[in-house]
């Protein structure tokens, strides 16, 4: 297919030379991009002319698709016309990335600008077309860079391996893959990143050891565990661990031992492979890219010739941007894991086979297989960029606050065994508190209490309670569902008063490792404690009634954390854990005399354990008391939570 006149007219070097709009673009980290431009000019009068030119141009009709599958022309009228905008920016590597977009109703859809490796228009354009996901060199190249370049990443020193490796320095005998002992080696090695699955996995267990020491048979080898083979080969990586085969299943001993071990593993890695379009071992790390892809990102890329001063300058590639890391990695099924978040935050790099391209991610910074940042054109959650790689500097540097916000990422995670809960975060915990010098305490910090006690969770209403004992209640651990800490920056406290001092607190350990499985626990406290009457409302909601009002005023409301324990005039107990402050907004203020804050009063909901002494409790919820002076006549007093 042809192009049209206006479309044949289109000069790219007189388009990013014309800079007639600068303006400013914040990055996905916060950051402020350097020399940012961006230029205008009329394509189309109208988008009734696009459509129709559409049809014998195939500029315009990728153009005209890339607009209905972006959702614009559901807003936008017949004769809106159509704007074609130049986009430059400094992205990853202060290399420049440049963008097309197609501009109607103020609205614009992206397409990428694109120079085959090698050709003349290279030297200007960094974007390059995503190629077939088992093409190395990407990968290698960025590796090579990273260790050579890289000032946050350095070199890969040798390091210790772990108890057991994967061999895949295969030579002549391409199928050849063995699983070694790591005890006194040193070397560089690759970690796995993937989904189990419900399909059966080769995995190491006490009767199959011996054979794999031998020899991994290939055709055992799931689809992805094969791929990451030829991954590190095509790195000249020797070793390879992958956890289902250097970590003995069925030897609990050995489970414990090497998960307590997670945190130097993957940090060691040289990179972590991660398979993250796959739902199983037989997705592969490289999935079939069109799978994924909608009828406009399908159309072939459109040539364009660079021109300057009459000279050719080569030819550019305008195409369809890719989905982009939001899409293709953070809401695929390896994003869901909760193991997952630990080897994330703990791998050195990170090179993601996505559903759409392949990701790299180090302490520099994230790039692509297309060079563009996809995600800042998509409009895409802008907080995402860079999430793990700044948790992973906060957790080395020790800030006080991250691990709330580990635990509320990884709550969002799902676990297959849902007594792996705290073993699989154990990694990080580990990490933290070599950083912090904390003592953790069953998912939480001792030196961080009495404010980490103050946790809600979100909860489908299709969630059950568990059936064994994971952690203590007053522990986010306890339960499942998504985990939010209290955030005086979110809330707009000006000033947070605690109320409760923790005396004392106890944890047992199943083995050897702080920071796995939980056996039991105990919380000593000091504080205000009165009791109330919970009458269930609608899901985890409950009203809180004084327990001596015979009017039922509601004095408070409250939120379960198992909403299944449906209350209907049953006693709670309201222990004061909080108050905050809060200042009136300056345009309600004018409705108010005197004093212009107002103080809000939390709790935490407490049942009575029954068979046990009277100041012993367990944990079901959170509450606020709304009844001015209602713990006003209370006296202090100490209890135990379990």
């Amino acid at each position: 297919m042809a192009l049209c006149k206006d479309c044949e007219l289109i000069n790219i070097q007189e388009l990013f030379e014309d800079h007639n709009d600068r303006s400013p673009g914040i990055g996905r980290q916060g950051h402020r991009f350097a020399a940012v431009q961006r230029t205008s000019i009329r394509h189309k009068n109208s988008l009734d002319e696009l459509e129709e030119s559409s049809k014998c141009c195939s500029l315009c009709k990728l153009f005209w698709n890339g607009l209905i599958y972006t959702d614009i022309l559901r807003d936008a009228r017949i004769s809106d016309t159509v704007e074609i905008i130049a986009d430059r920016r400094i992205g990853y590597a202060k290399k420049e990335q440049i963008c097309l977009g197609v501009r109607c109703m103020n609205k614009t859809a992206w397409h990428g600008l694109f120079a085959d490796k090698g050709s003349l228009a290279s030297k200007k354009v960094v974007g390059r077309l995503v190629a077939s996901p088992d093409d190395f060199s990407c990968v290698s190249s960025w590796l090579q860079t990273c260790l050579t370049s890289h000032k946050q990443c350095g070199q890969v020193s040798t390091s210790s391996l772990p108890t057991r490796v994967l061999d895949v320095s295969a030579g002549d005998n391409h199928n050849l893959v063995r699983l070694v002992s790591g005890a006194g080696i040193y070397g560089v090695y690759a970690t796995l990143s993937h989904c189990w699955g419900n399909l059966p996995l080769q995995t190491c267990s006490r009767a199959s050891i011996s054979e794999l020491k031998r020899t991994v048979p290939w055709e055992s080898l799931c689809k992805t565990f094969q791929d990451a083979v030829s991954v590190a080969r095509s790195l000249t990586i020797k070793y390879l661990w992958i956890d289902s085969l250097c970590i003995i299943q069925d030897d609990n001993d050995d489970c414990q031992r090497e998960i307590a071990n997670m945190a130097s593993i993957y940090s060691n890695g040289c990179v972590n492979i991660a398979a993250a379009a796959s739902i199983n071992g037989s997705g592969g790390c490289f999935p079939n890219y069109r799978r994924y892809m909608t009828p406009w990102e399908r159309l072939p890329a459109v040539d364009l010739r660079w021109m300057k001063d009459g000279q050719s300058h080569g030819v550019v590639k305008v195409g369809s941007l890719p989905m982009g890391f939001q899409c293709g990695v953070e809401w695929g099924p390896l994003a869901k894991r909760g193991w997952v978040v630990q080897e994330r935050i703990l791998s050195q790099r990170m090179v993601y086979y996505g559903q759409d391209q392949l990701y790299w991610d180090c302490a520099e910074g994230r790039t692509s297989e297309c060079a563009i940042d996809v995600d800042f054109y998509g409009a895409k959650d802008p907080g995402s960029n860079g999430g793990f790689r700044m948790l992973k500097a906060s957790i080395e540097d020790g800030d006080e606050e991250v691990w709330e916000r580990v635990v509320e990422l990884y709550t969002r995670c799902d676990l297959t065994k849902p007594e792996d809960k705290l073993p699989a975060l154990s990694g990080i915990a580990k990490t933290y508190a070599a950083a912090t010098g904390m003592s953790y305490i069953a998912g939480l910090w001792k030196e961080r209490l009495p404010c980490q006690l103050l946790w809600t969770v979100a909860r489908s209403p299709e969630s059950t309670p568990l059936s064994f004992y994971r952690a203590p209640s007053f522990s986010w651990a306890s339960i499942d569902g998504v985990v939010s800490f209290y955030d005086k920056r979110e809330t707009f406290a000006i000033e947070t008063q605690w109320a409760i001092r923790v005396l004392s607190v106890t944890v047992d350990v199943e083995g050897s490792s702080p920071y796995g499985k939980v056996t039991s626990g105990t919380l000593t406290l000091r504080g205000k404690i009165k009791p109330a009457v919970g009458f269930f409302v609608h899901e985890s909601g409950i009203q809180l009634y004084g327990s001596d009002d015979s009017k039922r005023t509601v004095i408070g409301d409250g939120k379960l954390d198992e909403p299944e324990r449906q209350m209907v005039d049953d006693t709670v107990y309201c222990l004061l854990a909080m108050v905050s402050i809060h200042e009136i907004p300056p345009e309600s203020q004018i409705h108010f005399q005197g004093d212009k804050t107002y103080s809000l009063v939390h709790v935490l909901l407490l049942r009575h354990i029954t068979g046990h002494p009277q100041n012993t409790y367990y944990r079901v919820g959170t509450g606020r008391v709304s009844r001015k002076g209602w713990f006003a006549d209370v006296k202090e007093s100490e209890m135990t939570l379990f």
